[in-house]
C-alpha cells in the first residue's frame, strides 16, 4: 500500500495524448448532473401543462405521471445523443487537443509544454480540482480544465504524488476527491 508519508516529491512530470474517450469522460464528469436536472425540469413542465389542460382533474393522474416520466426521459436521451455527436465533432475539429502534452506539477503550479507552446498556471489561479476513477481535472475556470487521464501516469506512486501536490497547494474547498 502506498502512503503519503513515503512521498517527498516536490516535482512531478507526466505526459500523454488525450483520446476521444478521455474527452468524453471529461464531458460526462463535467455535466453529469445536468441530465437529471433536465429530466426533472421537463417532467415538472409537462405535469403543469397537462394539469392545466385537464382543468386539474386527478382522474388520470397516474397516466399523466407515467407519460410525463416517459416523455421526459425520451427527450433527455435524445438530447444526450445529440450532445455526444456535438462532443465528437468538437473533439475532431480541435486540433490542439490531439497533441502530446507534458505536465509538470511543482510547488509553484502547473506547467504545460507541447509542440504548439507552453504555459504556466499558478496554484492561486486554479479554480478547483477534482477526480474520478479515470481522470484528474484541474479547472482553471468554471468550465475549462486541464484533463489528466490516469493513463498518463507511469505508476500508482505518481498518482499519489499528484494528489499530495493538489492537497498541499489547494484549499479543501478547491480540491474534491
Amino acid at each position: 500500500m502506498i502512503t503519503t508519508e513515503n512521498l517527498t516529491s516536490k516535482k512531478l512530470n507526466i505526459k500523454g495524448k488525450l483520446s476521444y474517450q478521455d474527452f468524453k469522460d471529461f464531458q460526462f464528469l463535467h455535466s453529469k448532473n445536468k441530465l437529471w436536472l433536465q429530466i426533472v425540469y421537463l417532467f415538472v413542465i409537462y405535469m403543469i401543462v397537462v394539469l392545466i389542460q385537464s382543468s386539474f382533474s386527478t382522474d388520470l393522474l397516474a397516466v399523466f405521471i407515467l407519460s410525463g416520466i416517459v416523455i421526459s426521459v425520451v427527450i433527455a436521451l435524445i438530447s444526450k445523443i445529440i450532445i455526444n455527436y456535438k462532443h465528437k465533432s468538437v473533439f475532431n475539429s480541435y486540433k490542439l487537443i490531439h497533441k502530446e502534452y507534458m505536465y509538470t506539477f511543482d510547488d509553484d503550479g502547473i506547467s504545460t509544454d507541447s509542440e504548439v507552446g507552453n504555459g504556466k498556471v499558478k496554484w492561486s489561479e486554479v479554480y478547483k480540482a477534482k477526480q474520478n476513477k479515470k481522470l484528474h481535472l484541474v479547472y482553471i475556470a468554471k468550465n475549462q480544465a486541464l484533463i489528466i487521464p490516469r493513463s498518463f501516469f507511469e505508476s500508482a506512486v505518481q498518482i499519489k504524488e499528484l494528489e499530495l501536490l493538489l492537497r498541499n497547494n489547494l484549499s479543501i474547498k478547491q480540491y474534491k476527491r
